[in-house]
């Protein structure tokens, strides 16, 4: 959520605060630029805010992992920033109302991350949608990433399930911003 939180609102605050659009057409910046910099910026926000979330788990509750395990979990991290990072840097490029973008948030952001088993196991879900809630990439984020670092497995369907979403959201953010760019 941070990931996607610095994407959108750093995105449409740049655009249509600072007018940083402008300064981008002046610059010899090319439109990937812009989108890496933007996933970097989120994916920073969100590994430090999860680090200081997994610390005070770890101090809090006792929880134990084995360090061999934290390489496969940053990797879903890592994919999942990608993600939600272009689909905020998406959003931030398309909405140009704050009020808008806040809406988008509390309807399609939240009840996607809450299908997706953050709070409860997707176990719970019946069968008969569980393939449904499993192609969600939250879900391949979520689960994929609280497997990883309980046993140290990768689930390979949730890890191209990420990779696919982290490509796709890449490419539309790039051509959505590049075609905003060109007026």
């Amino acid at each position: 959520l941070a990931a996607f939180d610095d994407g959108s609102w750093g995105m449409w605050f740049h655009r249509i605060v600072q007018k940083t659009l402008e300064e981008y057409r002046v610059n010899p910046i090319t439109v990937t630029e812009i989108i890496i910099g933007k996933i970097i910026s989120g994916f920073t926000s969100g590994i430090l805010k999860g680090l200081l979330l997994g610390m005070s788990l770890l101090f809090l509750t006792g929880f134990q992992f084995r360090l061999a395990h934290l390489a496969s979990y940053l990797l879903f991290i890592f994919l999942g920033c990608i993600t939600f990072s272009c689909l905020g840097s998406l959003c931030g490029t398309v909405i140009d109302k704050p009020e808008n973008l806040g809406r988008f948030e509390a309807v399609v952001i939240y009840p996607v991350i809450f299908m997706a088993g953050l709070f409860f196991p997707i176990s719970a879900y019946p069968e008969t949608i569980l393939p449904f809630i499993k192609a969600i990439p939250t879900t391949a984020l979520f689960d994929g990433a609280r497997i990883a670092l309980l046993t140290g497995k990768v689930d390979l369907v949730y890890l191209f399930t990420l990779v696919g979403s982290a490509v796709i959201s890449f490419v539309a953010a790039v051509y959505v911003f590049e075609k905003k760019m060109r007026g």
